[in-house]
């Protein structure tokens, strides 16, 4: 299941919970400095974001044809399970804090799959 949560102030004893709660064993901060489109992709473990400053865009695959999109700003913590399949559109620069049970990094396994004209169909109806 996906978790979503927006935290009005972020703080040092917020940022302990998150990591205590989900069992976190480490974390860094990533940065964007233009917008990029990712590539349909999942990762092997949890995907977990805590954005500090920019906009993002998470599409995710229903199976039933239909595409989730979940739209995120700063305050929002967002945490994919394992192997949960999904694009990302960051809308602008970006910064977020990445947290990790294993490692310090996501790997990518890319399905192939292409989704020609969504993300511009997305991105009408969300105003972006």
């Amino acid at each position: 299941n996906i978790k979503f949560s927006y935290i009005k102030k972020i703080n040092h004893v917020v940022f302990q919970q998150i990591i205590e709660d989900n069992d976190f064993r480490s974390y860094d901060i990533a940065r964007t400095k233009s917008s990029l489109v990712m590539a349909e992709h999942y990762h092997e473990g949890v995907e977990a974001r805590l954005f500090l400053r920019g906009t993002g865009t998470f599409f995710i695959p229903a199976g039933d044809g239909h595409i989730g999109i979940l739209e995120c700003s700063a305050g929002c913590c967002v945490i994919l399970p394992e192997k949960a399949i999904h694009w990302f559109q960051a809308n602008d620069a970006l910064t977020a804090v990445r947290f990790f049970k294993v490692g310090t990094e996501y790997k990518a396994v890319y399905t192939g799959r292409v989704h020609d004209g969504y993300y511009e169909y997305a991105l009408d109806i969300l105003d972006i």
